[in-house]
């Protein structure tokens, strides 16, 4: 039958009495055909299309659950051996100089919170270069600009504020830019939490991470029974 569908078969006629009826069945053949295929084609799409999902679904919750299980016992620890796994490749090659400090619990805090300071500052210095060069590189255009829009809104009359751009627009341009990087690098200095709150949050979190990982725990073994189902 599917080879039928797919014109599988000789189209020459024998007796011409029967060209024209062969001609009409040829046509209605073909629109037939080419709905049929189109049904078998929708068909084939939507049953791989359920069977991936379903398995994808279960894979991702699998892999959550094991990600959950896996980090979040090193993220409740309070002596900074947090450090040693949440840094990736190849930034944790860095931390050999954190082996010296592994077995005192103080020593280990201490570390940490530097090595924790000097990874944020290294990753951060070069975001305040890049802003500044960026605001650098505006200057002169903005400096262009500006008196552009003197000279046409003022024209010749306002002489004295052409002058005053002409010598003090560079400075007052370069005085802005200074602002905005400081400004830049005093938000990236307020890290710190309040002791109080931070305590209130971590124990916020950890009791959504234990309704998370209840309910993907109900979530998988759900999944498992009606994969099993299916398979009996």
């Amino acid at each position: 039958m599917f080879d039928a569908m797919m014109g599988m078969y000789s189209y020459d006629v024998d007796d011409e009495k029967y060209t024209v009826l062969h001609t009409v069945f040829t046509m209605v053949h073909i629109y037939i055909a080419n709905i049929f295929l189109l049904n078998y084609l929708v068909a084939i799409l939507s049953t791989v299309y359920e069977k991936m999902m379903e398995m994808g679904d279960f894979a991702f919750k699998c892999n959550k659950y094991w990600y959950i299980e896996r980090y979040l016992i090193a993220f409740k620890d309070q002596w900074g051996y947090t450090q040693l796994i949440v840094h990736a490749p190849p930034i944790n090659i860095l931390l050999i100089s954190l082996l010296t400090s592994i077995f005192k619990q103080d020593a280990m805090l201490r570390a940490a919170n530097l090595y924790s300071l000097a990874n944020f500052w290294v990753e951060n210095l070069f975001f305040i270069f890049y802003q500044l060069l960026y605001e650098l590189m505006l200057v002169p255009i903005i400096y262009l600009r500006m008196f552009y829009n003197v000279v046409k809104l003022g024209g010749y009359r306002s002489s004295h504020l052409i002058l005053f751009w002409v010598f003090c627009g560079p400075f007052f341009l370069l005085y802005g830019a200074s602002i905005d990087i400081y400004y830049y690098v005093k938000i990236l200095c307020d890290y710190k939490l309040d002791d109080d709150l931070q305590v209130k949050m971590e124990e916020e979190d950890q009791k959504q991470d234990k309704i998370v990982i209840y309910n993907e725990i109900i979530s998988v073994l759900k999944s498992v029974l009606f994969i099993f189902q299916q398979k009996q």
